[in-house]
């Protein structure tokens, strides 16, 4: 429903004015729309296209008119900052600090942050518009469900390292179109694989496309790595080397080259693991392993 401020007493609504935070004001414009008596003077606000926040002085952010061409701007109350990307290296000292009083997060659509600290209640400051996110370090208090409960538009999703039951949170939380990267080289694969195969397929049959790095302590053949995935996985899944694009379990595996010679290196290659039955749809069959 409308906010109702018309409703309140002249005094009252400018004794609310006094006592909202910069960011409450821009959102009370908003949302009162011309009804503005009371609430003046407006509280000026302004696009930006990123901004960054450094741990050592939350008082001052870098403000980014594009990708590269940084400003370094002291944060004051003359303007409200709707900022379209944030990179934040201290999220709990952050929203401790003013600077949540000056930055309007509500509009924010690309996210990149710690885990340090990180709660759902501060992830809800970000409102609804967020698609892209992007979290370094590992979940603690906050779990996959949460963050796809919260942002209901998120299409991009990386994060240092898969739990277990990690599958289980994304179907209860009905993940959908959206690209999942664990990017922690530490990922192990009891926790990986600790998932039902059939659940993983119900992800990429909505059009989920996960992809995973996977350890190898035991120097392990690529070949015997596939192997062993394949045999968990089962023959609901097989492996696409072709061109086709379908939703993918991706698992990125190193191995030794040459182990047993003084050429010995470390390699890394990528296997794509899709729906058998949707590659099998696209007139394709299984293809044999790469080595």
């Amino acid at each position: 429903m409308p906010f109702p401020f018309i409703t309140l007493q002249y005094g009252e609504r400018q004794r609310l004015r006094e006592l909202s935070k910069p960011v409450e004001v821009y959102d009370l414009q908003l949302a009162v729309g011309n009804a503005l008596n009371g609430l003046l003077p407006l509280q000026p606000a302004k696009n930006v296209f990123k901004v960054g926040i450094e741990e050592d002085n939350a008082s001052a952010v870098d403000v980014y008119e594009n990708d590269y061409d940084a400003t370094h701007t002291v944060l004051t109350t003359d303007v409200v900052l709707i900022v379209e990307r944030i990179s934040i290296t201290d999220l709990s000292y952050v929203m401790a600090n003013t600077v949540s009083n000056m930055i309007y997060l509500k509009k924010t659509r690309k996210l990149s942050t710690v885990t340090n600290g990180l709660t759902v209640d501060i992830l809800r400051l970000f409102g609804q518009h967020l698609t892209d996110l992007t979290l370094d370090g590992p979940l603690h208090d906050v779990k996959l469900y949460d963050i796809l409960a919260i942002f209901t538009k998120l299409r991009c999703l990386i994060i240092e390292n898969p739990y277990h039951g990690w599958v289980h949170d994304l179907l209860n939380a009905d993940a959908r179109n959206i690209k999942l990267l664990f990017y922690g080289e530490d990922n192990c694969f009891e926790n990986i694989f600790s998932f039902i195969p059939a659940d993983l397929l119900q992800l990429l049959n909505k059009n989920c496309k996960i992809s995973v790095t996977c350890q190898n302590p035991c120097n392990e053949t690529f070949q015997t790595q596939v192997e062993r995935i394949s045999a968990y996985l089962g023959p609901i899944f097989t492996i696409n080397t072709t061109s086709v694009s379908l939703p993918f379990f991706m698992v990125e595996l190193h191995y030794l080259a040459n182990p047993d010679t003084p050429e010995a290196s470390s390699r890394m290659l990528l296997t794509q693991f899709v729906s058998r039955a949707l590659l099998e749809a696209q007139g394709l069959g299984n293809t044999s392993i790469q080595s």
